[in-house]
């Protein structure tokens, strides 16, 4: 008799936990319920006059040496993508701000001054773009802080 009991008991209890007839619950949201934000821009760059805030989705970090790795597009426009590197006189270092489709193309390398104060990368220099076919050259600045 004590063996049916427990099993009754056992019944019970996994059909109380499955479930078992109560309504479905709507799924709610890790975040508790709030939609899903975007991430904020981490800076800026302008060139040739034209500004894009730098969202640093893909990589943001700032290591000894210092070593600048920052990867990812304009809030303005996904397709528009932003890195900027600084391995000092020991690698490559540059920024692009490119669109696949050929309507964004500015490239500094040797040319641009940078300055690193903690997670904080700030630069300047000449630019080389082309416009419609044309190659020309800008001033630029950018303004990143990789919290």
């Amino acid at each position: 008799m004590n063996l049916i009991k427990l099993l009754a008991a056992l019944c019970a209890i996994t059909l109380m936990a499955s479930g078992c007839g109560r309504d479905e619950e709507p799924a709610v949201a890790p975040s508790g319920g709030a939609e899903a934000q975007a991430p904020a821009p981490a800076g800026v760059i302008e060139i040739d006059g034209r500004t894009w805030n730098v969202v640093a989705d893909v990589q943001c970090s700032v290591m000894p040496g210092p070593v600048v790795s920052i990867a990812g597009h304009a809030a303005e426009d996904e397709a528009v993508e932003i890195v900027i590197d600084y391995n000092g006189a020991e690698g490559p270092t540059g920024v692009s701000v490119t669109k696949p489709d050929g309507t964004v193309d500015w490239t500094a390398y040797a040319s641009m001054n940078f300055q690193i104060e903690r997670k904080r990368v700030q630069g300047a220099g000449y630019f080389t773009g082309t416009t419609r076919g044309v190659q020309k050259q800008a001033e630029g600045r950018f303004d990143v802080d990789c919290r």
